[in-house]
């Protein structure tokens, strides 16, 4: 019988055994994973947005199994331009304007897979500069200014310019002006439409243009004024000037310039010209035409007249010796041609005094001078010929009026509280060696009061309060002074202070009162006063007398007695007794029992 054998691994062997059937799971799984797909693909390439200078590479791509990743190798004309690069579009930049591009992108994944996929795409052309504005300005009847922007260009591309007028051009190749750009658009017609083409060249020759449209004006004169100066005989300077409604350039301005219908000049542009060769007292017509070269133009006329031949030289002189206030003059007659007639005007201090004045006359007397000033004076004869003729030119220096002589003094006397006497000296005015006639007039300030002009020399003053200060003025005038206007004059004043009014005795009064002549037997120059009583009994204060206080006087029982009167003060009496001074009052004034009294009196002389 055979025998069954039975094998028990050991230990070791058990893991020996456990090992190789893990290993041998492992290499099952690692074979099962490589059979797995890892591949990529690019289903597109498209390039967008194509300008002259770049586009956008876009593409779409798709990849299997887990855990695989991409990356893009891109080739642009056989040359790598990037390498491992993750996302799916790519900006192409620097390309050249309107060329053909071809490329490749290369796919890889993580698992060494890869894919290739070719593009290709042609660059557009140069782009055109954007829109721009232009405008017309400084629109005249000749002339406009068209200004534009400078247009944006996206290749930063050199710009020239050229300029169409209703679809003619008119200037080509216009450079870039940093300042600005303008053209100037001239030879323009009246009232006529303009259409302007700008058009903007790049130096790729790309173009983009603006048109605008306009009307010259009507007109581009305003006013001519003509104007003519310097006429002589035989010439006559004519100038004029044109103001215009906008700004028009002088320069292109010409003027025809005609002469009694006949052209003179053509397209001068002098604005100014001298006419010569005329005849001497002629009437003439000059046209000024101003034109612009579209056929604009105004005209002006102006008249004048030619001088004949001025009148003859003459003279002026004084007739005498110029006064303080008037002077008169005296002139040969000028002589004159052709039966002319004429007139003066008068000038006096280089002004017009006195206009036409006629030709037959000779003289003139001129008033209202002032005296003790120089004067010119001079005379032009003016022809109705148009020409004149000055005299010569004299000075003369007016005199001084003469002058009230003598000191004019003004004194009082007989100061009685409410009145006074006011007397001065007499003054004197002398014209011509004639003594012409003086007048005084008193006034008193506070009062306001004028007494009428008087020839005497003293005035009594009345209606004064006592105790009192007055202003009294003394005006001496001569009103036929010899000159027309003229009033000689001489003014003093002088403050009078009223005495203490005291009042009359009841009972004793003055009876008498005597200045005695010289030659008096008893009492010689000596004023006497007698009284209606006695006076051994009161006591005389003050003795006053024409003008006089007497210091020393004698006291009889019922008079009193001066001392004897010096010559001048005697003779000042006499001479004026009864004449323009009052000389003969006087008062006394004294005290009895104890009360102040003052008596006026009035004084004759005597002879005895």
């Amino acid at each position: 019988m055979k025998k069954k054998l039975t094998f028990t691994p050991s230990l070791s062997i058990q893991s020996f055994i456990f090992f190789f059937f893990i290993a041998l799971s492992s290499l099952t799984s690692c074979s099962e994973e490589e059979q797995e797909d890892r591949s990529i693909f690019i289903n597109s390439i498209d390039a967008e947005n194509i300008q002259f200078n770049s586009t956008t590479l876009k593409w779409y791509s798709s990849i299997s199994g887990e855990k695989t990743t991409a990356v893009f190798d891109i080739y642009l004309n056989d040359k790598l331009i990037k390498k491992g690069y993750e996302k799916n579009s790519f900006e192409l930049s620097n390309l050249t304007p309107n060329t053909q591009y071809s490329g490749k992108i290369i796919g890889r994944t993580n698992f060494d897979t890869n894919v290739e996929k070719i593009f290709s795409f042609t660059t557009a052309d140069y782009p055109d500069p954007l829109s721009f504005n232009v405008l017309a300005t400084k629109i005249t009847s000749e002339s406009a200014v068209i200004t534009w922007r400078t247009p944006k260009t996206l290749d930063q591309a050199t710009l020239t310019y050229s300029i169409y007028v209703n679809g003619e051009v008119k200037k080509e190749n216009i450079v870039e002006n940093t300042a600005g750009n303008f053209y100037k658009i001239t030879d323009l017609a009246p009232y006529k439409e303009y259409i302007i083409r700008v058009i903007a060249i790049t130096d790729k020759n790309k173009q983009t243009f603006k048109e605008i449209s306009f009307n010259a004006l009507a007109t581009s004169f305003q006013e001519l004024t003509l104007t003519s100066k310097n006429i002589t005989q035989t010439a006559a300077n004519i100038d004029w000037n044109v103001s215009t409604v906008n700004y028009l350039d002088a320069n292109i301005i010409t003027y025809d310039i005609h002469l009694n219908g006949t052209l003179l000049i053509e397209n001068t542009t002098e604005t100014t010209h001298l006419l010569q060769n005329l005849t001497p007292n002629k009437y003439y017509t000059a046209k000024v035409i101003a034109k612009l070269k579209n056929g604009d133009s105004i005209p002006k006329k102006i008249e004048f007249k030619t001088l004949g031949t001025p009148p003859s030289d003459f003279t002026v002189s004084l007739k005498g010796e110029a006064q303080p206030n008037w002077t008169e003059i005296q002139w040969t007659l000028p002589t004159v041609a052709d039966d002319v007639s004429f007139k003066y005007n008068l000038y006096l201090n280089d002004e017009i005094i006195e206009h036409d004045i006629l030709s037959f006359i000779d003289s003139r007397t001129l008033p209202d001078l002032k005296e003790a000033s120089q004067y010119t004076l001079k005379l032009v004869a003016i022809a109705d010929n148009g020409t004149e003729t000055f005299s010569n030119t004299i000075t003369f220096k007016t005199i001084t009026y003469p002058k009230i002589n003598g000191d004019l003094i003004l004194n009082f006397s007989n100061n009685l509280g409410t009145s006074a006497i006011a007397y001065w000296t007499p003054v004197s005015y002398t014209h011509n060696n004639e003594n012409k006639r003086v007048y005084y007039n008193i006034s008193i300030k506070e009062l306001n009061n004028y007494d009428d002009a008087t020839t005497e020399l003293s005035r009594y003053l009345n209606n004064l309060k006592p105790n009192t200060s007055y202003t009294v003025r003394i005006k001496a005038t001569v009103t036929d002074s010899g000159f027309n206007n003229y009033i000689a004059s001489k003014t003093i004043e002088k403050i009078i202070t009223t005495a203490q009014d005291y009042p009359l005795h009841p009972t004793i009064k003055i009876t008498e009162a005597i200045l005695y002549a010289k030659n008096s037997t008893y009492f010689p120059g000596q004023i006497r006063v007698k009284f209606s009583e006695k006076i051994s009994d009161i006591d005389v204060e003050t003795f006053f007398a024409s003008t006089m206080f007497m210091n020393n006087f004698q006291t009889y029982s019922s008079s009193i007695l001066s001392n004897k009167l010096s010559n001048s003060k005697y003779d000042y009496i006499v001479n004026n007794f009864g004449g323009n001074v009052i000389v003969n009052q006087g008062y006394v004034v004294f005290n009895d029992a104890g009360k102040t009294y003052r008596i006026p009196y009035s004084f004759h002389i005597d002879s005895n």
